[in-house]
């Protein structure tokens, strides 16, 4: 068993959980995948709880990871509830795809553990086969290292990242606010979810494109 399949069985997420946790993620995932059916990358999928559930919203999902633990864990998973993801063993930098063949590749507490270089060079490559990226990072609001190597950078330090390689930022937004913030009227979380995401939210959701 590996530190990442120890780490998810200790943690013990489910679809439901994670529907909640994860509703802004997914919600950007959703908005640029041009519709139903349209094919999405999870690079780095761990629990594969998020492809499945944007599986069972009806889109196309190919999950991968290069953990065989976690590999091996997710299939499992998917299998027993025959969920239709499609399960690949495969290293996030260099991905076994062509140019272009999905409309969203997406991740979820997966780049923060990697240094400048393989960042950039993940999100090059996941640019390459598909129209947009989008990635949820813990910022430097989070202060917690649940895993224990997460880098916690301000959104200034992943924009420079971003372009570096050579992308751009369409949008920002955040999720998992503290507990301070909701003395903040209830109408901005109804209204300005997205500005009060940026300032407010521990985990950072970037969607960006070439």
């Amino acid at each position: 068993m590996s530190k990442w399949t120890e780490y998810f069985e200790a943690d013990a997420p489910t679809l439901f959980t994670e529907s909640i946790r994860l509703q802004s993620t997914l919600n950007r995932i959703v908005r640029h995948a041009g519709g139903r059916g349209a094919k999405l990358l999870e690079a780095g999928c761990g629990t594969s709880l998020t492809s499945i559930l944007l599986a069972d919203l009806g889109y196309d999902v190919t999950a991968v990871d290069l953990d065989l633990d976690v590999c091996l864990q997710a299939r499992e998973r998917i299998r027993r509830r025959s969920y239709p993801v499609h399960l690949a063993r495969m290293d996030i930098g260099c991905l076994g795809f062509r140019d272009g063949a999905f409309a969203v590749a997406f991740s979820q507490g997966v780049l923060e553990h990697f240094d400048d270089g393989t960042i950039v060079g993940t999100l090059r490559e996941q640019a390459r086969v598909a129209r947009a990226v989008v990635f949820d990072v813990p910022n430097a609001r989070s202060g917690e290292r649940p895993f224990g190597d997460e880098r916690l950078m301000t959104n200034r330090r992943w924009r420079a990242l971003v372009a570096r390689a050579g992308l751009r930022v369409m949008s920002v937004t955040g999720r998992g606010f503290p507990a301070y913030s909701y003395v903040l009227p209830r109408f901005l979380f109804a209204q300005r979810l997205d500005t009060v995401g940026r300032f407010f939210g521990q985990d950072s959701i970037f969607v960006c494109t070439r």
